[in-house]
């Protein structure tokens, strides 16, 4: 049997590549690895080597569609993370759990971003 050991990369549909691109490489730290067009689509892969990969697609596909309810990412500094977005005057919403601390932002298509203080939310 064949165990999975990490989230390889997520492929999300998005309204404008440059604007949802930006927003992960500017509020998440993430970079670009690749990019391209597929059947007339472009696409780019952003991310940080060995956590997460994000594969976004332009697509004009109704975003409402998606079953997707949010992704969430663990950060190293959740303070000075949550700083950030105060700078940037983007909206969040905070929430704390019994062993971490989540804030929740939207990206530029609405979907959901969970900002983790630990890991799993400090499950063991």
């Amino acid at each position: 049997m064949a165990y999975v050991t990490g989230l390889d990369h997520l492929n999300l549909i998005v309204k404008n590549l440059k604007t949802t691109t930006e927003f992960y490489k500017n509020i998440f730290g993430l970079e670009e690895k690749e990019r391209g067009v597929w059947e007339g689509t472009d696409w780019e892969i952003i991310g940080k080597e060995g956590a997460i990969y994000l594969c976004l697609y332009e697509g004009k596909k109704d975003l409402k569609e998606s079953r997707l309810s949010h992704i969430g990412f663990n950060i190293s500094n959740y303070q000075n993370f949550k700083n950030n977005l105060i700078a940037r005057k983007i909206k969040f919403e905070e929430i704390s759990y019994p062993k971490s601390q989540s804030l929740y932002v939207k990206d530029p298509d609405g979907l959901e971003v969970e900002v983790s203080s630990a890991f799993g939310g400090g499950l063991e």
